[in-house]
């Protein structure tokens, strides 16, 4: 029962390491259009989840000043929604917005709430939820 984990790794088929997805409904946006919205969410790639760390930390005197999460959630969102394309021109012009953080905000009616459900659920894909590591007893 106790095999050598290099070799388990490399004997391993390395195409079957994917990105995590997952649909959700959109509840807000489903009950105002009478139809379900389903939106596919998929895990942050860790140089992205790093690239807007980085952008939404303002140092002052290489200490850190200030921690942006409102923006930290927005990017991480607009990240993690794999569908719709939320870069969409289309999807920009019908809704009436200039980016993609416009549009995001638009559908979602101001509703921070709702852009933290998103957030948290997309965390949860990346790697950030309960259970993904487990602690082995009596080895």
């Amino acid at each position: 029962m106790n095999k050598n984990v290099v070799d388990l790794l490399l004997k391993s088929d390395i195409s079957k390491i994917k990105r995590p997805t997952r649909k959700v409904k959109i509840k807000s946006l489903s009950d105002a259009f009478g139809e379900e919205i389903i939106f596919t969410l998929q895990a942050v790639p860790m140089s992205v989840y790093n690239s807007i760390q980085e952008s939404c930390i303002s140092l002052e005197d290489d200490e850190i000043n200030n921690i942006d999460t409102n923006k930290i959630q927005l990017l991480t969102v607009l990240e993690g929604i794999k569908e719709p394309n939320l870069k969409s021109k289309e999807l920009m012009e019908h809704f009436k917005a200039h980016t993609p953080n416009e549009l995001l905000e638009i559908m979602f009616n101001d509703k921070p709430g709702e852009i933290s459900a998103l957030y948290k659920e997309i965390n949860d894909l990346s790697g950030f939820g309960k259970g993904v590591v487990e602690a082995v007893k009596n080895l």
